[in-house]
């Protein structure tokens, strides 16, 4: 996928096609003209149904793509031994927003799969996995290994291991803030915190294709990380999506950010000008205390990672729990 970094209008041209037929004249229209306005009227019909269903069909697609990915991360986390319980409810959120716009003959399937996510039922997921036509992977023919709690690292310090310094709240109206002052349309509404034996934990979908996922101490409330994850599908808009929340991310943590200093962020994390391979980076930079780390994962796509630069325990979890790495 290519990512460009200027900001741009893009305007989309509706142009009308309108036929003003009048006769000037007390005369009554011929039953010629009324059969003519009645065939242009069936065409404009037809042109946009033909609009609207292959836009319809696009939508469905997507959801069921996003819901069978969620349903791919829960079963490859699962088989390694890998899943915390912290991570399957949101998993099973996430699943089920999509489910719930999905309205043909497979919506029946789809809640299913969820209900098999949230009750932690890796057989009844995998084979409704299979029947939905998800893509095969490595894990999918593996028998599941023992569970590991990678998150008791974490315990081992008394004090918070990490925090970007902001809670919930206080992270909600950052956004907002950074968001009009980029004009860019995203609002963060409510965000419900789910909470963990470990930590706590937010989910926050921001469009189809584009969370916001939190990891909160439950020592103060005080936020370890934030992390976007998505997937651009190819098409334009998801990927100014992604592009438009790695923007307000930098700078709902560095408010006095100009636009070339958010630039030269995205730079840094590996985002060119140039052509870019987004299935290979993994680049990392640090600024003002707090780190931001762009990785491609196989399991969750692109994530934006925003981290305290001290908290290296959090690396060995997300490395252990979703394979990530620690990016250079």
């Amino acid at each position: 996928m290519n990512i460009k970094f200027y900001n741009k209008v893009w305007l989309w041209v509706v142009i009308v096609l309108g036929v003003v037929i009048g006769l000037i004249s007390k005369e009554r229209p011929t039953e010629k003209m009324t059969i003519s306005q009645e065939q242009a009227v069936q065409n404009e019909s037809v042109k946009k149904k033909e609009v609207v269903e292959p836009v319809k069909e696009e939508s469905q697609k997507i959801y069921k793509e996003v819901a069978l990915g969620e349903a791919k991360t829960y079963i490859q986390l699962t088989v390694r031994g890998t899943i915390i319980p912290e991570y399957i409810q949101p998993r099973f959120n996430a699943l089920s927003k999509h489910v719930d716009k999905i309205t043909d003959e497979e919506r029946g399937l789809f809640s299913q799969l969820a209900e098999a996510v949230k009750s932690d039922n890796l057989g009844e997921a995998k084979r409704l996995y299979i029947t939905l036509g998800g893509e095969d992977f490595e894990e999918l023919n593996k028998e599941p290994e023992p569970k590991k709690n990678p998150s008791k690292k974490a315990t081992k310090q008394q004090l918070n291991p990490g925090s970007i310094g902001m809670d919930v709240e206080e992270f909600r109206k950052a956004f907002n803030s950074a968001a009009k002052k980029m004009n860019i349309d995203m609002k963060l509404e409510e965000i419900k915190v789910e909470k963990g034996s470990g930590q706590d934990i937010f989910t926050y979908q921001l469009r189809d294709s584009v969370f916001l996922q939190g990891v909160i101490n439950k020592t103060d409330g005080s936020i370890r990380t934030v992390y976007m994850a998505g997937a651009g599908n190819g098409r334009l808009q998801a990927g100014q999506d992604l592009l438009s929340t790695m923007k307000l991310l930098i700078l709902l943590n560095n408010p006095d950010f100009t636009d070339m200093d958010i630039e030269i962020v995205l730079q840094d994390v590996g985002l060119k000008y140039d052509d870019v391979d987004i299935n290979k980076i993994n680049q990392s930079t640090e600024r003002s205390g707090r780190k931001y780390t762009l990785v491609n994962t196989k399991l969750v796509g692109i994530c934006f990672i925003v981290s305290d630069s001290k908290d290296q325990i959090l690396w060995s979890i997300l490395n252990e729990v979703m394979g990530i790495e620690n990016g250079k």
